[in-house]
């Protein structure tokens, strides 16, 4: 398993990809993200650096985004030290073989690296990735009210602070 950043080049895929986990998520009642991504929003992540691939095999078989976060959203924190964790998405071909574990692992470990605090979050109701995110070593902070649902975040903490 690779993990690198995304190109221009992988914007469709990585289109197709967030597509086919969202309708999956979606047929689960899941209501983690909405139908269908817009190309805009992938092509923006790649261009300003943010959005990674996973390659198996010379397949891209899960993305995510990761972002530096000046100000917290949730907790109004104004630090160099945070960064921003989203949009994971992991082949339902690949889901329950560790892909996602192995993303998780990537990103602590660069957050460690480089001493910086990773936050994520996910629809509250969504208790399997709550679940999945507890074990991955996020600490829970607390669930946020957005405009119609809650969200539930996630915190990893810099080795410095362990």
């Amino acid at each position: 398993m690779n993990i690198k950043l995304a190109s221009i080049d992988d914007q469709f895929s990585i289109l197709t990809l967030l597509n086919e986990v969202t309708k999956k998520l979606l047929a689960l009642n899941i209501m983690q993200w909405e139908y269908p991504w817009d190309i805009k929003v992938v092509e923006q992540d790649i261009i300003n650096g943010h959005q990674y691939i996973v390659i198996e095999d010379s397949k891209i078989i899960a993305t995510f985004s990761l972002k530096d976060m000046p100000i917290n959203y949730w907790t109004n924190v104004d630090s160099n030290n945070q960064m921003y964790l989203y949009r994971i998405a992991v082949d339902p071909s690949y889901q329950g073989r560790n892909t996602g574990i192995n993303i998780c692992d990537w990103v602590l470990n660069y957050a460690n690296q480089n001493k910086k605090d990773i936050y994520l979050d996910c629809w509250a109701g969504n208790e399997k990735l709550r679940t999945f995110y507890d074990k991955a070593g996020f600490h829970y902070v607390s669930d946020f009210s957005e405009e119609d649902y809650f969200v539930s975040v996630f915190r990893s903490i810099v080795i410095s602070e362990k």
